[in-house]
């Protein structure tokens, strides 16, 4: 027998009827995990990560996915009469874990929580799971890091509220502090540009796309609800061409490319059905598209939509919110009580690397090693008094907060209009494929 204390359970093999079976600790959830004639003679059992291992008095050792029972393989031949099985993890070893400011780490929302998790090379660990924050959070939604401020800021759909604690040298976190509040109606995904540290997000009760600075002073509408018949399910920002990409689900799904700036959009030439998600790694959009038979990501070519490939297929699955670290995209599927990884270079070697956790809403992962490259805002907000929005990596438009005008210096912003600024739209929804008509929209001062 073997007990799994990252699950909760205990594992062992029945070798008169040649099966895996584990049973939860409190004594319930019987399972079946494998059934194969290679379990014979299993006298000794043990687990490491998502694999369970046995021996074979005729053969050697044999291992399996111990979720699934899937993926049999044999890992040592010829070695007869395998009395005992032990494997040794060189981070249990220590009495006490210590984990690096250094080390990549995934932080992601759980219900009334956020927590981290380390990503060892050495595998994964459940039990090095840790809680960042749970006093006044009443459901995360979305979240995301700043390298550059150190910096970690979700929202919380519940309270209607974005907000951001700081993240110290030694991993410790500062107090809450609300970031902005006022008229937020579901803030479904939010990010951070990593040099300005301004933060956009999609609000699904709003159909708006909006845009605040880090300390939360000043605050713009990028893109009205006129703008959209169909719902927002998230963006993904690209600071150093300055396109804002978002992904709407309806009679005609698609995924729109814009200027940061919000003035103009044009639908990608990429087929989707029900984009859940979108990220930007190394000049490439994946999306998160589930039609309810299969979930597909596909790489897109930004920022004009030019490449297109399939990267992994899973059938029955749900995939809802994703990050890619190091050409390893992890993900989590409708329940979001696992979290899952598949490599990029081969789409192959998906892996469970939290299994049966509280439910996840949405996962960022800190990389210290990432550089943060200069734009036009880079330095001293590029002359901006409010807003600086990027538009390639070597200008910039100055925007004003909402109630503000920017004057003719095209720099600076002068108070007193309290009214909302009228938009007019022009915007025609087809299927992709068929039309793509860039969409224009004008400021009327």
């Amino acid at each position: 027998m073997a007990v799994d204390f990252t699950t909760n359970r205990l594992y062992w093999a029945d070798i008169l009827f040649h099966k895996l079976e584990s049973i939860g600790l409190n004594g319930m959830d019987r399972k079946i995990t494998l059934y194969d004639d290679r379990l014979m003679g299993a006298v000794s059992i043990a687990l490491f990560e998502d694999k369970i291992y046995w021996t074979n008095p005729s053969h050697g050792v044999y291992s399996a996915n111990k979720f699934t029972g899937r993926d049999v393989q044999e890992e040592l031949s010829e070695m007869l009469s395998i009395a005992s099985l032990i494997i040794m993890h060189p981070m249990l070893q220590n009495e006490e874990i210590k984990v690096s400011f250094q080390v990549p780490r995934v932080y992601f929302g759980a219900r009334k929580q956020i927590q981290q998790f380390p990503l060892l090379s050495v595998g994964y660990q459940d039990n090095l799971i840790g809680t960042v924050i749970e006093e006044n959070i009443k459901k995360i939604s979305s979240l995301d890091v700043s390298h550059k401020h150190g910096i970690l800021v979700y929202s919380d759909i519940q309270r209607d509220v974005i907000a951001r604690v700081n993240i110290s040298d030694d991993m410790g976190f500062s107090n809450e502090k609300i970031v902005y509040s006022k008229d937020l109606h579901s803030v479904e995904k939010l990010q951070l540009d990593a040099v300005t540290g301004n933060i956009y997000w999609v609000d699904v009760g709003k159909k708006t796309v909006e845009v605040a600075s880090l300390n939360g002073e000043y605050h713009r509408v990028l893109i009205p609800s006129s703008h959209f018949v169909q719902r927002l399910t998230s963006l993904a920002v690209a600071v150093m061409t300055g396109h804002l990409y978002l992904s709407l689900v309806g009679v005609h799904p698609t995924i729109l490319s814009c200027t940061l700036d919000g003035i103009s959009c044009l639908p990608l030439s990429v087929n989707v059905y029900h984009p859940n998600d979108i990220v930007l790694y190394e000049g490439r959009l994946y999306i998160a598209d589930g039609d309810y038979d299969a979930v597909q990501i596909l790489s897109v070519e930004v920022p004009d939509g030019g490449y297109r490939k399939v990267h992994w297929q899973g059938y029955n699955r749900d995939l809802t919110r994703m990050a890619i670290y190091n050409d390893v995209l992890y993900w989590t599927e409708d329940k979001g009580t696992s979290l899952f990884s598949v490599s990029l270079r081969n789409n192959q070697d998906e892996t469970i690397v939290l299994h049966d956790i509280i439910p996840l809403s949405s996962i960022v992962i800190w990389n210290p090693k990432l550089t943060v490259v200069e734009n036009a805002c880079s330095r001293n907000n590029g002359g901006c008094s409010h807003l600086c929005l990027p538009v390639s990596q070597n200008s910039r438009v100055c925007a004003c907060s909402d109630g503000f005008l920017l004057q003719k210096d095209n720099t600076s912003c002068i108070g007193g209009v309290f009214h909302q600024r009228p938009f007019v739209m022009k915007y025609l929804i087809v299927k992709m494929g068929q039309m793509r008509k860039k969409v224009v929209v004008t400021r009327q001062q």
